[in-house]
């Protein structure tokens, strides 16, 4: 991808220093519903800037790509953890952004196992970092920026599970890659959901974008109905009324699967890619509402029907004591062809 500098091999010559093209930010909110949050703000010379939000489960909140909004962040803004809450309402607390991860106890809607009223998407969001570390390093003589950091689920007489994340931008490129990994640090079997909930909005998003995935096999969630095409390939102007519209992936093509989002007339561009083998479920979010205009793309381990439905369709993902498993996604923004 050409960077914002133009194509001239030798433009950090001309630089005072890297970061005046790229790098990271820290910083703490000051007011509003986000009030003392620290924030990791990535910048590329790509024009790729995002926001890693380090008291909500290092997911990330607004992104934008050379200026132009790409993430759908709820009315609501960027609520920190402590006005939002798993005793709230979901939608209360709901901030999208880029990347909301869901899990780690429940996916969908809220139910009940074991005695205990699990929220909607689990609880992973309400999760500060800790050990976290910001740098811009040189591979392979190109620079890469890297945000990573540390968080645990635990309770007593439950869980105690370390989570590590590492968000990686090639400081010239418009791609974000997350890696996750998920230790069992307990003395018993943990049983997980996981899930990215990946909210693109308007303008990247409207009735001029289109999607395509490399999955064979669409359906309605928990149904075998096939819908529309048009339901999930392509979208409508904001409707004062619109119910809500989820769609289960199936039969992707290849070890990689992924889902490509086209606006030719803004000329952006947007991919998401995954490994199959690592996250077997991938579920299409489209709400076509006022002020509530997204598009959700999520690959999990599970598709979001709660964790008692799961648990009974095929089981949860067993992690043994000093277990450790990694997951990975990849976004890209990029100026169209």
């Amino acid at each position: 991808m050409e960077n914002l500098l133009g194509p001239y091999p030798d433009y950090r010559k001309a630089l005072s220093g890297m970061e005046a093209a790229a790098g990271i930010i820290r910083y703490r909110l000051d007011e509003g519903p986000g009030n003392g949050m620290r924030i990791a703000e990535v910048y590329t010379a790509a024009g790729l800037r995002y926001s890693v939000l380090l008291d909500r489960g290092m997911d990330i909140g607004a992104a934008s790509f050379r200026g132009i909004p790409a993430a759908f962040v709820g009315k609501g803004g960027i609520m920190g953890t402590a006005n939002a809450s798993a005793a709230q309402n979901f939608y209360r607390y709901f901030t999208a952004g880029l990347v909301y991860t869901c899990g780690l106890e429940n996916l969908g809607e809220p139910c009940e196992s074991s005695g205990k009223i699990l929220p909607m998407h689990g609880s992973r969001t309400f999760l500060s970092a800790f050990d976290v570390s910001s740098s811009m390093e040189y591979e392979k003589g190109l620079p890469v920026l890297r945000v990573r950091g540390k968080m645990r689920s635990a309770s007593l007489f439950g869980e105690n599970i370390l989570l590590v994340r590492e968000i990686i931008s090639g400081a010239e490129s418009g791609s974000i890659e997350i890696i996750d990994t998920i230790e069992n640090q307990g003395s018993s079997v943990y049983e997980y959901m996981l899930m990215y909930h990946i909210n693109f909005g308007f303008p990247l998003v409207s009735p001029d974008s289109s999607i395509c995935t490399n999955h064979r096999t669409v359906y309605y969630l928990e149904t075998t109905k096939t819908p529309k095409e048009e339901e999930y390939r392509s979208f409508i102007e904001p409707q004062k009324t619109f119910s809500e519209l989820t769609f289960e992936m199936h039969n992707p093509e290849g070890k990689e699967a992924y889902a490509f989002l086209q606006n030719p007339r803004m000329g952006l561009e947007a991919r998401v890619s995954y490994k199959v083998d690592e996250l077997p479920c991938f579920t299409q979010w489209v709400n076509m509402a006022e002020q509530d205009y997204v598009l959700g793309l999520e690959p999990g381990t599970h598709y979001p029907i709660g964790r008692t439905k799961a648990a009974a369709a095929g089981g949860l993902f067993p992690l043994e004591p000093e277990e450790q498993k990694s997951y990975s996604i990849v976004i890209s923004i990029s100026a169209g062809t």
